[in-house]
């Protein structure tokens, strides 16, 4: 870079080591991402590109992991401002639509949430986040019938080891709305009771879904399993899982 000094770099978004190898040049600045690389541009090359584009707010390298709601308010409009900015030039990036949604969901701004997922689904119908974005919202607004179809799309989508969130959103769905075989179908995909992995609070839904369609002997096993995993001293849970049991008929 000191030896050519190129106008602009544009490394790949999964290149974790650039943005550390990039700070020693000062006079490179970030001024645009997408889905696949991150663009720097050299200040004292392309000044007025670099004064009305550079990214200060977002750092795209880790962007995706980003957990929106613990953003302070002043952060998260300065996020939400830049990425506006790109949008201008590029609006149709899944990324930046995805985070743009999840801070319209932070704000009430539905409609918003709903407007960056269709930016998605018509873009890159073959991938799962536009489609999770709809559902999500619907469940978080209590629209339990309408996130199903959506979770469903999005499930069709996902790599394997990748489908267990949403299975579990489909039962708890199913089961908001009384459809409690489809509720149990969906959990017992989503988990293995035997798994050390395994949460508590999942052993125990799985318990109680299973009672609900009539496999009893299973949801002894689920909650003889959440008993060993209930942490010594928790008593609240404990009493918990006894009345489960009390209402099976088991001792």
């Amino acid at each position: 870079i000191s030896h050519y000094r190129p106008g602009y770099i544009s490394p790949l978004l999964k290149n974790q080591k650039f943005k550390k190898m990039i700070s020693g040049f000062p006079n490179y600045k970030l001024v645009f991402f997408d889905d696949m690389e991150v663009l720097y541009v050299d200040k004292t090359q392309y000044p007025e590109v670099a004064r009305l584009y550079e990214l200060t707010d977002i750092d795209p390298f880790s962007a995706s992991k980003t957990d929106i709601n613990k953003l302070d308010k002043a952060k998260a409009e300065a996020v939400g401002s830049e990425l506006l900015k790109m949008q201008v030039i590029y609006p149709n990036g899944n990324l930046a639509n995805q985070i743009l949604a999840l801070l319209a969901r932070r704000d009430g701004e539905i409609d918003q949430v709903f407007h960056h997922a269709d930016f998605i689904i018509t873009n890159y119908p073959e991938l799962p986040q536009g489609y999770l974005l709809y559902a999500d919202q619907h469940m978080i607004s209590g629209s339990f019938d309408k996130a199903i179809p959506f979770y469903l799309k999005s499930l069709n989508r996902l790599k394997t080891e990748k489908k267990s969130d949403v299975q579990k959103k489909l039962a708890f769905c199913y089961q908001e709305i009384g459809k409690f075989r489809k509720a149990y179908r969906f959990m017992k995909q989503a988990i293995n009771p035997f798994s050390p992995d395994t949460d508590l609070s999942d052993l125990i839904r799985l318990g109680k879904l299973a009672q609900k369609v009539g496999r009893i002997s299973e949801a002894e096993t689920c909650l003889k399993l959440a008993a060993i995993k209930t942490p010594i001293g928790d008593v609240s849970a404990m009493e918990y899982i006894r009345q489960q049991f009390s209402s099976l008929d088991v001792q």
